[in-house]
């Protein structure tokens, strides 16, 4: 993470989240998944929230682009053995 005391920062230019539009653009599918579709409260700190369904979007949620797999049974169906994402929730 960014050791940052302005997020502003963060931004090539200030105000303008078209700059970074892949992740903002993520920022708010998350965001949708979460409270619309999850309906989770916001009454757990977000890193938890966030970290649940990224669980949830690896293990139980079917992917149209991934032959309507999850992720998970995706890497576990077609990567060659050994294979490592290096990414986790708990990171």
């Amino acid at each position: 993470m960014a050791e940052c005391q302005n997020p502003s920062g963060l931004m090539s230019r200030a105000g303008t989240p078209t700059d970074n539009a892949a992740m903002e653009f993520i920022n708010g599918w998350i965001k949708a998944e979460i409270f619309m579709d999850l309906h989770l409260t916001g009454e757990s700190p977000a890193g938890q929230e966030v970290a649940a369904y990224i669980t949830f979007f690896n293990t139980a949620r079917p992917a149209y682009s991934l032959k309507y797999l999850t992720p998970q049974q995706y890497k576990e169906a077609y990567a060659p053995k050994g294979f490592v994402t290096g990414v986790s929730a708990g990171d």
